[in-house]
């Protein structure tokens, strides 16, 4: 059955190559969500400003449609899934993270159900993604010390509207790493404020 051409935000596509700062990519992980029922894929990538264009023009033009067909009397709140760094969020990510970011470079986030119920049975099943390494195998556990690594996310665009909001959501699919190292943070350690246990890191694996 012909079901027309399927829409350019739900292609698969690949970002350009960043720096994972957030992660929670596997259930063994300590890190993963498992307070939420479906539990939650998360991969937040540093890119560089000189990468974001084509990237950002895709998010900015499909949230600008979506936001343009949503009735409301007052201005519409739009919810995007990166940031834009400046000096201030630089610093705050620096202290979050350990590693640095440049003004003007993206944080991508990107994320997905780690399960989905099933509509006829209403059990729940997995919803896996695939982590590769360099050489293009399948990682089975992903520990947060890899974070700062180099990767590239396999992500698809998912446009939503709800009363006076619209917003995009980056569905994650693939994590593909460049260039694996253990993490080694830039912060000093004696004036770190970078957490040394595991924090609520918020919606998107970020603190706003």
């Amino acid at each position: 059955m012909n079901r027309g051409k399927i829409p350019a935000h739900l292609i698969k596509k690949s970002t350009p190559i960043g720096r994972v700062g957030f992660m929670f990519l596997d259930e063994e992980s300590i890190d993963y969500e498992f307070q939420k029922e479906l539990g939650e894929y998360q991969c937040s990538l540093f890119i560089h400003s000189d990468h974001i264009g084509t990237l950002k023009d895709d998010i900015d033009t499909l949230l600008e449609t979506t936001a343009s067909e949503v009735r409301s009397n007052q201005q519409i709140f739009k919810s995007y899934p990166y940031e834009i760094l400046h000096g201030g969020s630089v610093q705050k990510y620096f202290d979050i993270v350990g590693f640095k970011a440049e003004p003007g470079d993206m944080l991508l986030k990107a994320k997905t159900k780690a399960h989905f119920r099933d509509r006829k049975t209403g059990l729940l099943k997995p919803n896996p993604i695939k982590v590769l390494d360099p050489q293009g195998n399948i990682m089975k556990s992903v520990p947060y010390t890899l974070k700062g690594s180099r990767a590239k996310i396999t992500y698809n665009l998912f446009p939503w509207s709800f009363g006076g909001k619209a917003g995009v959501r980056c569905s994650l699919h693939e994590v593909n790493f460049i260039e694996l190292k253990e993490f080694v943070s830039e912060v000093n350690v004696e004036d770190a404020s970078t957490p040394s246990q595991k924090v609520d890191t918020g919606e998107y694996g970020i603190n706003k």
